[in-house]
């Protein structure tokens, strides 16, 4: 069984099982006095500042270590108990450390610079006269500016240099404590050498790190050299500790082992104030560990074992050839995308979908969404939708986000959806935002898009109408028995924003398909074919538009005498209809007469069980244009009369034309009918 190869991060571990161990602290009083006490307890995971929530804990561990390194604390506090071996911060935080308020005041930075200005002064008694000399005196009231450390002027190139570093403070005092320079000391218990303004030549502070450095290596070189020994042993056997894990195979990043080293020096007591040499440290681990190898990559260092090496290639390897399948793949459905083409011709025709996309991109999202068995690849809507909307959204080249043209897609890579999408949303809601948030998600076409396509249809529409001279739907088909409707059309809006009403005329026509006759389909196609772009649409006929003036001659009228009979001597439905009933009335009689039901007593389930009712195809419905003018005139009437007529004409040619009307409008057609 292979490993797993990992990128092993430290944890920054103690690394030692011998060290001594801390002190005990109870954790539940206050962690600096150790005195339970009534004074409540003061937590920084209890500040209700999210931002800042334990941050109490930074600024303590700092203004601790503060005055330690002043080897002066005001209580008697022992730092090594409240540190578990990661650092007092870490050890803080871990144990919800909580303290008195007045304790903590003792080791604010009032009290710290309090206590380091008294130090200072006693040093600054104690300190040979040669501070104090006239000389010095004199010196200090020129008004040439002198050099901080060795008092003396601009000479040459050398020249001033002004106290402007953040921690150049903190570090000069730290070198004249360990060098034990009162005459320092003294100058540094004026102020901060950036508020007194001090100036010091480059020479002048390397001499006084160099010096501070050779006196702290004098003082802790034995020291030293066994602490970096503990620490790189137990660092080796960390490593090889990792190496036996035969799950794992470990991957290390060079600054991360050497932060673990740098931790686990600090743990043994010894102060690491610059940062580890990371190359020597690295040729040491290799020289104690042959088998380790050292690979660069980029900025970075990474360890690992030589017996991993392989493995690992051969993972790799795999990888890439997985890769390699994958781009061939996205190769071979992309060339089929940019080779294929749909165009919008004015209705979405059955199958539409599956002609819109190419048969290697369904294949392949079919096998994602269902798997690879042959024996369930069917193609599911879910499969057909991702399709299209790939289609829809691939680009030749990559996408400059900056430029707001590469949103742009190419009308022949329109599929259905993203069409159809656009134009349901905007017919149900006419909200453009709306369309323009689905657009920029990739889910249909963009707003000035949809308005490009309706008003296309609309202009082919109003060019088929003035090639028929007619205005007769392209949905309507020829050789249908066909009905009109004409009745008023009125919408008043209830938005407390609208300004306007519409009060009109609508006119409907109908077809009625049968399963014997459903008709011939026109073959209109509605999509203008110019290739403009324009989303103006053209005007509508004026034979449509215009409606003549008209009156009615006459005030009174008379219904002329109707000639021959009303109605059939022998009506054929009539009969057919009475011998059902009386069917049924003989059923009823048998069965009141022999007291047994056979069958469906009842009229109506009699008469259901008897005729199988054939429901026929859905009627063919056509809106035309409406009209401002109101119906209820006789020039709009007898106007809609015309175009109806014409429109059967049309479609069925030698029909009789049918309208239906309500009760006014048909009385106005009645005597319009009778006028002409």
């Amino acid at each position: 069984m292979s490993k797993r190869h990992s990128l092993m991060v430290p944890t920054q571990p103690s690394l030692s099982k011998q060290s001594k161990p801390p002190p005990s602290t109870n954790w539940d009083i206050c962690v600096l006095c150790q005195v339970k006490t009534d004074e409540p307890l003061q937590c920084p995971l209890r500040n209700k500042y999210k931002q800042s929530v334990g941050s109490g804990y930074v600024s303590l561990t700092e203004d601790l270590l503060r005055f330690h390194t002043l080897q002066h604390m005001p209580m008697d506090l022992n730092l090594e108990r409240l540190d578990d071996g990661d650092g007092i911060e870490s050890t803080l935080k871990r144990h919800k450390a909580e303290w008195h308020k007045r304790c903590r005041l003792k080791f604010n930075k009032k009290a710290y610079d309090e206590l380091s200005r008294g130090k200072l002064t006693t040093a600054q008694q104690q300190s040979t006269s040669s501070v104090h000399t006239r000389s010095a005196h004199s010196h200090s009231q020129s008004t040439e500016p002198t050099c901080f450390f060795c008092n003396e002027p601009a000479a040459g190139s050398s020249g001033l240099h002004n106290a402007s570093t953040y921690n150049i403070d903190r570090n000069v005092r730290k070198c004249a404590l360990e060098l034990e320079d009162t005459a320092l000391l003294a100058k540094l218990a004026e102020g901060d050498m950036i508020a007194i303004e001090a100036k010091y030549h480059h020479r002048c502070l390397s001499s006084l790190y160099n010096k501070a450095r050779q006196a702290a290596s004098k003082h802790n070189d034995g020291d030293d050299t066994c602490l970096h020994g503990i620490a790189f042993a137990q660092l080796v056997a960390y490593l090889e500790d990792k190496n036996s894990d035969e799950n794992t195979s470990p991957v290390l990043k060079l600054t991360d082992i050497a932060q673990l080293y740098k931790t686990r020096l600090e743990q043994l007591g010894l102060t690491v104030d610059k940062r580890i040499h990371t190359t020597r440290l690295k040729e040491r681990l290799l020289s104690e560990l042959p088998h380790l190898r050292a690979h660069s990559q980029g900025r970075d260092t990474l360890l690992s074992f030589e017996n991993d090496i392989g493995p690992a290639l051969m993972i790799a390897c795999q990888t890439d050839s997985d890769a390699m399948h994958l781009m061939r793949a996205a190769q071979v459905v992309r060339k089929e995308i940019f080779g294929s083409s749909f165009s919008l011709d004015g209705s979405f025709q059955e199958n539409c979908q599956q002609r819109a996309v190419p048969p290697s991109l369904l294949a392949l999202v079919n096998m994602v969404l269902d798997g690879t068995n042959i024996k369930h690849q069917t193609t599911t809507k879910p499969a057909l939708t991702i399709s299209q909307l790939m289609v829809f959204n691939s680009k030749k080249q990559a996408r400059n986000m900056d430029s707001p043209s590469s949103a742009r897609t190419r009308h022949t890579r329109e599929t259905p959806l993203p069409l159809y999408l656009s134009l349901k949303i905007h017919a149900v809601t006419r909200s453009r935002g709306l369309v323009d948030t689905l657009f920029n998600l990739g889910l249909c076409v963009s707003y000035d898009r949809l308005l490009q396509v309706t008003s296309n249809i609309a202009n082919g529409v109003c060019q088929q109408f003035r090639m028929e001279d007619v205005v007769c739907p392209p949905k309507l088909r020829n050789g249908l028995f066909t009905t009109g409707a004409v009745d008023n059309i009125d919408h008043n809006p209830s938005s407390a924003t609208a300004k306007d009403s519409f009060h009109g005329t609508g006119i409907s026509l109908m077809q009625h398909p049968s399963h014997t006759q459903g008709g011939t389909d026109r073959g209109v196609l509605v999509i203008s074919q110019d290739g403009s772009s324009t989303k103006s649409v053209k005007p509508l006929p004026t034979s449509y538009t215009v409606v003549p003036p008209a009156s009615l001659h006459k005030k009174e009228f008379s219904v002329p005498p109707v000639q021959g009979p009303v109605r059939p001597s022998t009506l054929l439905v009539s009969t057919a209809a009475t011998e059902d009933e009386y069917a049924w009335l003989r059923k009823v009689k048998t069965a009141v007469e022999t007291s047994a039901i056979d069958g469906m007593i009842s009229w109506s389930a009699y008469h259901a069980c008897v005729h199988h009712a054939v429901i026929p195809p859905a009627a063919i419905n056509a809106l035309l244009p409406l009209f401002l003018d109101n119906a209820h005139s006789v020039a709009m009437i007898r106007h809609s009369m015309e175009i109806v007529k014409r429109a059967i004409q049309h479609v069925n040619p030698g029909q009789i034309p049918v309208i239906a009307a309500d009760q006014p409008l048909y009385a106005l057609a009645l005597m319009e009918k009778i006028t002409l």
